[in-house]
């Protein structure tokens, strides 16, 4: 069990290094592939962490980013059937509990938001989601992962905050 939990822990470091790394990407195409190996990763930490919720969605997230890297964006009726497969198959294999609807949650909000021009929004989004996967990653025991999670609150919280207000466009913080 402890070689399983470090394995897992090891694994999710390293896809959390990733995710970090795909920030200096100049593409979003390049980030989203960046991303997708993050996800594979990840993938692999939660069926070792048995948690099946955060496998299946993060599967389906690896299928989002295919079908984002081939087309470049991802049509409502795309949407529509990811949000289906996130619901059918996130409940379907839930065994968590409450902390199982979490990356359900997440990823729903994140699909359906993704494509957001607002900067308020996407760094909010950035910010729900991320708490939504510290809890769970806490739940699961994939500490590594938390600790990334927790920091991209912090990350994004921080640009959030210097972002100019909607009602003031010209203004910034100092």
């Amino acid at each position: 069990m402890m070689q399983t939990l470090l394995l897992a822990n090891f694994i999710a470091l390293a896809a959390a290094i990733i995710m970090a790394l795909s920030g200096l990407a100049k593409s979003p195409k390049k980030l989203v592939a960046i991303q997708s190996i993050n996800v594979i990763l990840s993938i692999i930490s939660n069926l070792l962490l048995q948690s099946y919720p955060g496998a299946i969605i993060n599967t389906i997230s690896l299928l989002r980013n295919l079908i984002f890297l081939k087309t470049g964006q991802i049509s409502a009726i795309t949407k529509i059937l990811l949000s289906c497969m996130i619901l059918y198959f996130g409940l379907t294999f839930n065994n968590l509990a409450l902390i199982g609807i979490l990356p359900i949650l997440s990823s729903l909000s994140y699909l359906w938001l993704i494509d957001t021009k607002n900067k308020i929004t996407f760094r909010r989004l950035n910010i729900i989601s991320s708490l939504l996967w510290f809890v769970h990653d806490l739940y699961v025991l994939a500490f590594t992962a938390a600790i990334f999670d927790f920091a991209a609150v912090l990350t994004n919280s921080y640009t959030l905050s210097r972002l100019p207000s909607p009602k003031s466009p010209h203004s910034h913080k100092p």
